[in-house]
């Protein structure tokens, strides 16, 4: 059982876990919380009017006397069901748990032990596993510092790329609070603005072991962003933000996101509107990123010359494919 600064067996700890059509991934969630010592923890799934499975049968099934269950009036959609989990929390540290994810064996107690050993912490980060839909491991996300563990002093240039998910991520509900919660003008980097925000407002301490498992599979939210571009398109919109907060840091600071861009088009090649929905974005990049504008050309050709030799079709001097 944990101890010390999440309580004795967690009990200052709130595991919110919001539910939307995923109820066949959350038996795996709700039994990984099994065994980690947090019995006296706030453990709640929060489901935003599934319209395709019942989450509430397995809460019944898996967690009957020791998981509550609310299913919302109306469908909030996706932040204002995270906002949502962030109220109904009781507790002081808040671990926010998508009802397809899952905290890997001893996952509580590593985060537990951060925070006793940097106790002044408002926000832990933890790295984690990415799987898919088969539970299969298939990477792990960056690296969070230069240690094993310690704080995290602010660096803007640590979040123009969002290093960190939900399944690795506890906060004080008072600091989420006091940063406005989430922002309901995001869907896919409603969680890095938050994590920004915290980072930048409240001392911080990490670890680089893998406490958490983050899924990702092609019919998810993500992924359906990942392919219309959806995903930058907000990223972008974030960056700009953080470079507003950060007019000193430079137009440096979009550099990773357009790596990521490039690198996205080049991963869906064989999906016409995909490239030219990454291509567009990149042209709407600021004028100062390094190099954009001849990338951008670049990538262009490229995107045309596959598409004209997929058709069977010359391509002409400029890399246009001849009519």
């Amino acid at each position: 059982m944990i101890r010390g600064a999440l309580g004795e067996g967690g009990a200052d700890l709130s595991i919110m876990i919001p539910t939307y059509n995923c109820a066949e991934f959350l038996e795996e969630t709700l039994t990984s919380l099994c065994g980690q010592g947090v019995d006296r923890a706030q453990v709640e799934v929060v489901d935003d009017c599934s319209t395709r499975d019942d989450p509430e049968a397995v809460v019944q099934r898996v967690g009957a006397g020791w998981v509550a269950f609310h299913r919302q009036a109306e469908n909030l959609g996706l932040v204002g069901n995270f906002n949502a989990c962030l109220s109904r929390a009781e507790r002081t540290w808040v671990h926010i748990l998508h009802g397809d994810d899952s905290v890997l064996p001893g996952g509580y107690g590593e985060l537990a032990g951060l925070l006793d050993r940097h106790p002044s912490s408002n926000v832990l980060f933890g790295r984690c596993v990415m799987v898919d839909a088969r539970g299969v491991w298939d990477d792990v996300s960056p690296v969070l510092g230069p240690d094993l563990e310690g704080p995290l002093p602010y660096d803007p240039f640590r979040w123009t790329l969002n290093p960190v998910q939900f399944a690795g991520t506890l906060f004080r509900r008072e600091a989420a609070v006091a940063v406005g919660g989430f922002d309901d003008r995001f869907v896919h980097a409603a969680d890095w603005d938050l994590w920004w925000k915290l980072a930048k407002r409240f001392p911080t301490a990490y670890t680089n072991r893998c406490v958490g498992a983050y899924r990702r599979f092609p019919a998810s939210h993500t992924s359906g962003l990942v392919r219309s571009a959806g995903n930058v398109r907000e990223s972008l919109r974030l960056v700009e933000q953080i470079a507003a907060a950060e007019p000193e840091a430079g137009p440096g600071l979009y550099g990773p996101l357009f790596g990521l861009t490039v690198h996205q088009a080049k991963c869906n090649a064989d999906d016409t509107a995909a490239v030219l929905a990454h291509i567009r974005l990149m042209a709407s990049f600021p004028p100062a990123v390094p190099r954009t504008r001849k990338i951008t050309r670049t990538v262009l050709t490229w995107a045309k010359t596959r598409v004209a030799n997929r058709r069977g079709r010359p391509v002409g001097e400029r890399g246009i494919a001849s009519s």
